[in-house]
């Protein structure tokens, strides 16, 4: 069977690079981007003017490294908080050094107002105070409680109750295997370092066959391992922090899939391989290094975004730097910016497939019978990248990728591979969305998606180089 025969079901055979007009990235301004918030029913207008430089203050405590010192500060906070009846922002300051375990930032309301959290890192740099754990999708919840019952034994009952979910999951998924969980609205992290240690190492995680390279990692199966996550929580502040992982490293979740909140994100460096910057919520990101990890071989996408449709903006990058570890895989450039998560997707509309007419619009997204719920097919994606400097190994002749796709090559050519069941090709916006869907019995109007401004795209991009 030839190439062209395996893959005539696919909506697009090469890569494709969308650019901004001057006139479109004149629009994308970080004042605008952050500006909307809540849910995309009803988005609210919130100018927000976040902190754009890591404060000059002193910490109203401060901790040293060892396990569970840094959770035993925010619940020493909470507890001063409800004694005293004030809410307002604490500030943690964390003295160089380790600090093993989970750290939870629960929701917590005085008297009708949220508590909110600041951690400083009081290091010359963010490597000199870390947070460093290994917590995995695949692990069972079983061995999370006889890991980590003992640094949550008596914490608050918002944070007890965020322990207490996790370790009754039979294994914990993604968004519940994370180092650091926020859930403050309002919080500020500056000048530290976070990383998940796990090592891709779980062999009931990998697809059967699958051999691990010298170090025990393996280069495919559900590794997902969060450095950080952002459950719902407005208003984030990243500033001068390092965030590391392999597989899912930073997590930027929305209150729910048809919601977003906003995170802004600068001088930090943030690392991974596979969809290692992804969520469905807003954010801007300025003046970071974004690092591709090859090391354990397997294929990197730099993004995932899972905007909703009607959420005016996903991810966006400025002025940032697109750098690798260069390792070998890194010099066939196949590294893609991203591609967009079609979350939840169980069976796909899109391809010249009859399986693909066969999908039914529902309430939930089910293989069989074949159907996609409305949540799952208006999670588009949404990233920008504005005066970027990128390195050789990104493939600039397809930087976005398909959802469950056989991949590009580094000349943009699609490559060999039958059709799977949640593929989806990438969609430069809704112009792209009613042109691949008007065969679709069930696609309906698809006209309320607004303006066609790019979902993804470009502007000024420029080769990297070094020094930077």
């Amino acid at each position: 069977m030839t190439a062209a025969t395996r893959n005539d079901w696919a909506l697009r055979h090469h890569g494709i690079r969308p650019l901004l007009s001057d006139e479109q990235a004149a629009q994308v301004t970080r004042a605008e981007v952050l500006r909307r918030t809540g849910p995309v029913a009803a988005l609210r207008d919130d100018p927000w003017k976040p902190p754009c430089k890591v404060p000059d203050m002193a910490p109203d405590v401060t901790v040293s490294p060892g396990t569970g010192t840094l959770q035993q500060a925010v619940e020493d906070a909470i507890t001063r908080a409800r004694a005293t009846g004030q809410g307002g922002r604490v500030v943690i300051g964390l003295a160089p050094g380790t600090y093993p375990g989970l750290l939870y930032l629960p929701q917590v309301m005085i008297n009708g107002a949220p508590l909110s959290f600041t951690l400083l890192g009081l290091g010359a740099s963010p490597t000199d105070a870390q947070l460093a754990e290994s917590i995995d999708a695949e692990m069972p919840g079983t061995e999370y409680r006889a890991r980590f019952d003992g640094q949550f034994a008596k914490a608050s009952p918002e944070t007890r109750a965020i322990h207490d979910h996790i370790g009754a999951r039979r294994t914990l998924s993604t968004h519940l295997s994370s180092v650091v969980r926020v859930e403050a609205p309002d919080t500020r992290i500056y000048n530290l370092t976070i990383r998940n240690t796990y090592g891709c190492s779980r062999p009931e995680a990998t697809p059967a066959g699958t051999r691990a390279d010298g170090q025990g990692r393996f280069p495919r199966g559900q590794h997902q391992a969060v450095a950080l996550l952002s459950a719902g929580a407005d208003r984030l502040v990243l500033g001068r922090v390092h965030l590391s992982s392999w597989q899912d490293t930073l997590y930027l979740q929305s209150p729910d899939k048809a919601a977003t909140c906003r995170s802004y994100v600068f001088g930090c460096d943030i690392e991974g391989d596979v969809d290692f910057i992804f969520g469905q919520a807003t954010a801007w990101f300025e003046d970071c290094e974004i690092r591709a990890r090859g090391d354990r071989d397997a294929h990197c996408w730099l993004t995932a975004p899972a905007t909703h449709a009607l959420t005016p903006w996903g991810f966006v990058f400025q002025a940032c730097r697109l750098t690798h570890d260069g390792s070998p895989r890194m010099a066939q450039r196949r590294t893609n910016l991203g591609r967009q998560w079609f979350e939840g997707v169980r069976a796909s509309p899109y391809g010249h497939t009859p399986e693909a007419q066969q999908v039914t619009r529902g309430t939930t997204s089910e293989a069989e019978p074949p159907s996609i719920s409305d949540a799952s097919l208006f999670s588009v994606g949404k990233c920008l990248w504005l005066d970027s400097a990128m390195g050789e190994h990104i493939n600039l002749n397809a930087p976005w990728d398909d959802w469950s796709g056989p991949g590009y090559a580094a000349s943009g050519q699609l490559r060999d591979g039958p059709r799977q069941p949640r593929y989806r090709p990438p969609q430069t916006g809704p112009a792209d969305m009613a042109r691949f869907l008007q065969d679709w019995p069930d696609a309906g109007d698809l006209s309320a998606l607004g303006p066609d401004f790019p979902w993804l795209g470009e502007w000024q991009s420029r080769p990297l180089r070094d020094p930077e």
